[in-house]
């Protein structure tokens, strides 16, 4: 990722200088782009370098929502850049610039080699944080904005139009305001503590209710603290005939079902039952 972001912050410097010599917007654009993936890539090292710090008494799940709060400003950035780019689109209207389509379409040609490169690493990392998706997603969307500008750039030489150039300035904001909505939404929702996509609460209900040890399940919370690991809170009413020596044995057994039924590895769990009969039971068992 160090070199991915070292490569694209040198080709947005190529980028802003040759589309200020060719006039092209859409050259622009594209670096504007290119600049949040700079950001996006810089901040998403950071992020994971602080994630994996250890846990402290201050902050007792560790650091790993740090991605989050980066992904969420990874979307925000997004955004932006695309309403920059529509704003100074709609500016252009009317204004016949002289567009250099040549110096626009070879640039526009290595952004799309440098872009390929870089989704060539970041693919393979990309499923493992949302921090690292949304730096994906900023690179996958500016390789579609390249070849929409190698698009503008043919489109000009053939016509001489220099209305392609913001058309196509346009499109782009439009690929980067896609994802950039997207990662917003979805880190909103981890931030939120919504459950999970992936999970059927109703379903985890049913399951536990089936295992023969518990009649009841209330207060069942089901949340991911960075978009990767899940996390469950229940409270589990068991069958009055069991005491507290069966406890351990009854969380190991619902601890399991979590696992292999919902691929959920970190469950804190309260089992209740009635007092009176739980110290009978207990005395019995002494």
């Amino acid at each position: 990722m160090k070199i991915v972001f070292v490569v694209t912050f040198l080709f947005m410097i190529v980028e802003i200088v040759m589309g200020l010599i060719s006039n092209s917007l859409a050259l622009i654009a594209d670096a504007g782009h290119m600049l949040s993936d700079v950001l996006s890539i810089g901040i998403t090292l950071l992020a994971l370098n602080i994630a994996v710090r250890p846990q402290t008494s201050k902050f007792s799940f560790g650091y790993s929502r740090a991605e989050i709060l980066v992904a969420l400003f990874n979307g925000f950035t997004l955004l932006v850049v695309s309403g920059y780019i529509i704003m100074e689109a709609i500016e252009r209207l009317g204004d016949e610039r002289i567009i250099l389509a040549p110096a626009m379409l070879m640039t526009a040609f290595l952004g799309l080699l440098v872009n390929i490169w870089a989704l060539k690493y970041l693919k393979q990392h990309a499923n493992h944080s949302v921090t690292l998706k949304s730096a994906y997603f900023h690179v996958l969307a500016d390789l579609l904005g390249s070849v929409a500008a190698i698009v503008a750039g043919i489109l000009i030489i053939f016509t001489g139009m220099s209305i392609w150039d913001l058309i196509v300035s346009i499109l782009i904001s439009v690929l980067i305001a896609i994802p950039g909505l997207k990662i917003m939404k979805n880190t909103l929702l981890i931030l939120m503590q919504t459950t999970p996509a992936n999970i059927d609460v109703d379903r985890i209900a049913d399951d536990l209710r089936s295992n023969v040890m518990i009649e009841e399940v209330h207060d069942l919370h089901v949340w991911s603290l960075d978009g990767e690991n899940t996390m469950l809170t229940a409270h589990l009413v068991v069958d009055e005939k069991y005491c507290q020596h069966d406890h351990q044995r009854i969380m190991n057994r619902v601890q399991t079902i979590l696992l292999d039924n919902h691929n959920i590895e970190h469950s804190t769990l309260q089992i209740e039952n009635d007092s009176e009969k739980e110290m009978i039971n207990c005395i019995k068992c002494d």
